[in-house]
């Protein structure tokens, strides 16, 4: 009578496998035996287009199914214990952790930073009466509003861009000057232009002598000041529809421009940042020019935006830390 298989004489796949079958034997075996043992051990002959291919793989398959005798855990442990002291006398004293962003900031950035609760979403009129406290600089610094909205910039429509007249202005005084038709030097001068002319500001274009802020034109003569793109356009001068620099009453526009006039407009992440007056101001006045800022920018919205048009606004100074606002204070 056949003695019974055991586990020991079966391979992975429950078949019964010859105990004989040795590493030499396997040598001198030819294709048609190698198939046969190779499906023994559950391989696929197909699998391998040359004998030696197939023995190698019945090679490996029977050195996988060797248990190898297990290392004592104590001398294990002490090898463990060897290796990663060796690797801290390599590698010296650990290194610091890397400091908050806050901690990396100057004294004077620390402290008024701690007068701000960042948790805390202000009002407006909490957070004009707090901006001069925030003020780190030895100057009048600028107060400026960053404001996050939910456009899409890839889309064209959503470019949301503007003029509005501060009803403070900026606390800036901008230079301006302007291109008009012979004739209305005069009018535009009375108006408050610091320079103005038609055939002699385009020979002072020409020659480089950029003096001014803002250059305002009228649409007559911007035919003959677009030659001029090339010098007034990287240093966004260039009079552009858009941005209420071509004007038919020049006079009107140029008056408008030294009471307090700003042009805003959304960056690629879909942020406005404007200055919106200066610390000295009174929070008053902060709170007008940003209500007179944001009324503006909502009669922006773009009709194709769907969700959420306003999302976050902040006031800061220049160099300050910024103050979270509640937006339903400046909407």
């Amino acid at each position: 009578m056949a003695a019974e298989a055991t586990d020991e004489t079966r391979d992975v796949t429950g078949e019964e496998v010859s105990p004989e079958v040795t590493e030499s034997a396997i040598k001198k075996m030819k294709r048609g035996e190698l198939n046969e043992l190779a499906a023994q051990y559950g391989l696929n002959p197909d699998d391998y287009a040359r004998a030696d291919q197939l023995r190698s793989a019945i090679f490996e398959y029977l050195q996988s199914r060797q248990q190898p005798d297990e290392e004592p855990e104590a001398a294990a442990k002490e090898q463990a214990t060897a290796t990663e002291a060796a690797e801290e006398q390599t590698a010296g004293p650990k290194p610091n952790p890397p400091r908050l962003r806050i901690q990396r900031r100057g004294k004077k950035y620390r402290e008024a930073h701690k007068k701000i609760d960042k948790d805390a979403f202000y009002g407006l009129e909490d957070a004009a009466k707090l901006l001069p406290d925030t003020s780190i600089v030895n100057f009048d610094a600028a107060a400026e509003l960053h404001v996050k909205l939910g456009v899409d910039t890839k889309q064209a429509d959503q470019l949301v861009r503007g003029t509005v007249v501060l009803p403070h202005g900026s606390g800036k005084t901008k230079t301006v000057a302007a291109v008009v038709p012979e004739g209305k030097e005069k009018e535009v001068t009375q108006a408050g232009a610091d320079a103005a002319g038609y055939q002699s500001m385009l020979d002072k274009i020409a020659k480089g002598d950029i003096d001014f802020d803002v250059l305002v034109a009228h649409p007559d003569v911007m035919k003959e000041l677009s030659s001029h793109a090339k010098t007034l356009g990287p240093q966004g001068l260039m009079p552009n529809p858009k941005a209420g620099t071509v004007s038919d009453n020049v006079a009107e526009t140029v008056q408008e421009l030294k009471s307090g006039r700003v042009e805003y407009r959304v960056d690629r992440y879909g942020s406005i940042h404007q200055v919106v007056g200066r610390v000295s101001f009174s929070p008053q006045q902060l709170q007008e020019n940003v209500l007179a800022l944001m009324q503006s920018i909502l009669q922006a919205r773009p009709s194709s935006l769907k969700g959420t048009y306003l999302r976050k606004a902040y006031l800061t100074t220049t160099m300050g830390p910024s103050i979270k606002l509640d937006t339903a204070t400046i909407t």
